[in-house]
């Protein structure tokens, strides 16, 4: 028999090993960001390598909740199209401008590689892509049909990413805009890419799900965790708003705004019976 109670979306019950690790590392690094603010004292490769932790853990997250929807199989040839989908947008925004604007990569984010035209290429880039706008879709997709799924999750990794800028362009570093632009110093045009970008990754997804799919049991459990892993990364971000050299008061309310969202606890119908979101499993 069922019954009404209040789930607390910092720390889901049931959630997978991915997620707790994830959330775990996310409070390292907004711990470890603030110690070493306050100190100046050097962490050395720490960061680089949570970093790359942190977001490779961020893409299990999303694909082990996909896996969940629509067996290994498929969720992994269906996050390999993604992959590529992100990696073939930044390599034509490198070399054209477009959809994003006019940027270059520097090398701070590990690992990077050089490749032609003296441009350099961070390693993590698509899983980034496939972490925030594969997260932002099956998020929305536990509530949302495909129709509308598809465009709101596009959307909302725009607004994820848009805040987020001033962090990795004048904190960490990651990147250099050639031209600035209105949105917290970023050319508009970044905010559309975003939106191109997101909305392809997306629909690779919703085609690998099948029509008419309504998420059940594990499955909405495992959605779930994208948007607790999202929401993480965005108080994350509103973390290292705090330290930028000019403090932006926009992008720090943006991210809040957003991670508060993302984590807000809400009422659902869970069973007795109800099983803890698996780990990884060989079912294809």
């Amino acid at each position: 028999m069922g019954k009404f109670q209040f789930n607390l979306s910092l720390f889901p019950a049931g959630r997978s090993i991915y997620l707790g690790w994830f959330i775990g590392l996310i409070i390292f690094s907004m711990v470890g960001t603030t110690i070493t603010q306050l100190t100046r004292l050097s962490p050395g490769p720490i960061p680089q390598i949570v970093g790359a932790l942190t977001i490779m853990l961020g893409v299990c997250v999303v694909l082990h909740s996909l896996a969940n929807l629509v067996g290994w199989t498929v969720a992994g040839r269906a996050g390999l199209l993604v992959l590529a989908t992100g990696t073939f947008f930044e390599l034509l925004g490198l070399y054209t401008s477009f959809p994003f604007g006019r940027y270059v990569y520097t090398g701070n984010w590990w690992p990077s590689i050089s490749i032609p035209e003296s441009h350099t290429f961070p390693v993590l880039l698509p899983f980034a892509w496939f972490l925030i706008a594969g997260g932002s879709f099956l998020a929305l997709r536990r509530f949302l049909p495909d129709l509308l799924a598809v465009p709101a999750a596009s959307l909302l990794a725009a607004l994820i990413d848009w805040p987020m800028e001033p962090v990795m362009v004048d904190l960490l570093r990651y990147w250099r805009w050639l031209d600035r632009g209105p949105l917290f110093g970023v050319p508009l045009t970044n905010f559309t890419g975003w939106v191109l970008t997101a909305f392809l990754a997306s629909w690779i997804l919703s085609s690998h799900i099948p029509r008419g799919f309504e998420p059940q049991g594990v499955a909405v459990r495992a959605m779930k965790e994208c948007r607790t892993a999202l929401g993480w990364f965005c108080l994350f971000v509103v973390v290292q708003n705090c330290f930028l050299p000019e403090f932006n008061l926009g992008a720090f309310l943006a991210s809040l705004a957003l991670g508060i969202a993302l984590l807000w606890p809400e009422k659902a119908l869970v069973h007795a019976d109800d099983e803890p979101v698996p780990s990884v499993g060989l079912r294809s």
